[in-house]
């Protein structure tokens, strides 16, 4: 896979990467033909007043703004978004082979719903989206029960569909004026695990994203153009890439941080690491990802380096 020079700041880079997020982690778990793969579009959502779930607290959030609590035996596969594109989170068994189809459980709030590549009206109904995700995943000639349920105290429809290979659940509940809650778990019938996927149900909790600042992380004397984004922080210094490489390993290592080498990637032109055990970041990983500035704009020289430093 290519990789593009970063810009100043990344939020069309992650918009993209929520965009096709979800067909990737299905088509890499054989859930979806590759003609199936959706292509939704998003836009910014108006700015919210923070909260944590009041109930139930769970052990996975996404700063889109739900939580859930894992079944055990399961394992985070992804856990994407920003507050402002929205977020996926997809779980699957822990112990499941990649190469075969597998359970898997996909969580998303947007404001395009996922699974959906054609706009939301303003007066959809929920069986409206269920028929275009539905569509979608090439499954708007079968038939299933559809039936009406609560999720985390919000109006859902659901629809079961069983075939003799699969067995699937989708689920779409509207959780304000721009936002939607799809639900949507698949297993090959031999691997369906109905408790694990009504445990997730039960445990789910959506509530307004959250707006935090990103943490203090330790700039290089000359940085310029400092931006913050959400839980990006961007700014350019005319350190090359690979003096800009050291100051983190020094500076993040010093603390305590490990950089995760097998994912460390650099050219002349640009890189991209992540370091992990960083206190600041909560527990969460460390993406710092840089490039070349190749034409003078607004945004720095010729030859300085634009560098986005955001968590996992």
């Amino acid at each position: 896979m290519s990789r593009s020079t970063p810009s100043t700041v990344r939020s069309g880079w992650r918009l993209l990467l929520l965009v096709w997020l979800l067909p990737v982690l299905l088509a890499a778990c054989n859930l979806v033909s590759e003609s199936a793969a959706p292509t939704p579009t998003a836009t910014a959502l108006p700015p919210r007043v923070a909260a944590e779930p009041t109930t139930n607290p769970a052990n996975i959030t996404n700063p889109e703004g739900f939580a859930l609590t894992l079944p055990p035996g399961w394992v985070v596969a992804a856990n994407e978004g920003a507050a402002t594109f929205g977020g996926v989170v997809t779980l699957t068994p822990a112990t499941v082979d990649t190469s075969a189809p597998t359970q898997a459980v996909v969580i998303g709030v947007s404001e395009q719903p996922l699974l959906v590549t054609d706009p939301i009206t303003a007066g959809a109904t929920l069986d409206d989206v269920l028929d275009e995700a539905l569509q979608t995943l090439e499954l708007d000639q079968q038939t299933g029960e559809r039936s009406t349920t609560r999720i985390s105290g919000l109006t859902a429809r659901v629809v079961e569909i069983d075939t003799p290979q699969s067995q699937r659940r989708l689920a779409v509940a509207r959780v304000d004026d721009t936002r939607w809650l799809v639900v949507y778990a698949y297993a090959p019938v031999a691997q369906w695990d109905a408790a694990a996927v009504d445990a997730v149900l039960r445990s789910l909790r959506v509530f307004e994203p959250s707006l935090a600042l990103p943490p203090p992380y330790p700039l290089p004397p000359d940085a310029s153009n400092l931006a913050r984004v959400g839980n990006q922080t961007s700014f350019v210094t005319s350190l090359p890439i690979d003096a800009v490489m050291e100051f983190y390993r020094t500076a993040l290592g010093a603390a305590g941080a490990t950089e995760r080498t097998a994912v460390t990637y650099a050219t002349a032109e640009e890189f991209e690491m992540v370091f992990e055990g960083w206190p600041p970041a909560n527990g969460q990983a460390v993406l710092i990802q840089g490039g070349l500035i190749s034409i003078e704009n607004e945004v720095g020289a010729i030859g300085q380096t634009v560098v986005t430093l955001q968590l996992e």
